[in-house]
C-alpha cells in the first residue's frame, strides 16, 4: 500500500501537480516529549493515566504534541508546542465508562 502511494505521488508530481499535506499525526511516547512538557506532566498530572500521545506536523511544518490523560471519569486533552509551551487545555468531566 505504501509503495502504491509513493508511485502515485511520483506520477502526479511528474505531470506538474503539486502535492501538499495539511497535517500529519504520529503516535509517540512519553520519553520523546520535550523536557519542559515531561516536567509539567510530572508536576501537574502525575496521578493521571496517559491514554495517548501524538506528534502533529501541520502544512507549515509547525510541530505540536497532543496528550490525552485520564483520571477516573475526568479526561484532559493537552497540546504543547516544541518549546513546551501549553497551547490548549481541554477538560471533560463525568465521562461515561
Amino acid at each position: 500500500m505504501k509503495n502504491k502511494l509513493i508511485i502515485a505521488m511520483l506520477l502526479l508530481s511528474s505531470i506538474g501537480m503539486k502535492i501538499t499535506f495539511a497535517q500529519s499525526e504520529i503516535k509517540t511516547t512519553l520519553d520523546s516529549l520535550p523536557t519542559a512538557v515531561k516536567a509539567e506532566l510530572k508536576n501537574k498530572y502525575s496521578d493521571y493515566a496517559v491514554n495517548s500521545i501524538a506528534m502533529t506536523t501541520d502544512k507549515t511544518k509547525s510541530v505540536t504534541y497532543k496528550i490525552e490523560l485520564q483520571k477516573k471519569n475526568n479526561l484532559v486533552q493537552l497540546e504543547y508546542d516544541v518549546a513546551g509551551k501549553l497551547i490548549s487545555n481541554i477538560k471533560k468531566q463525568n465521562l461515561l465508562l
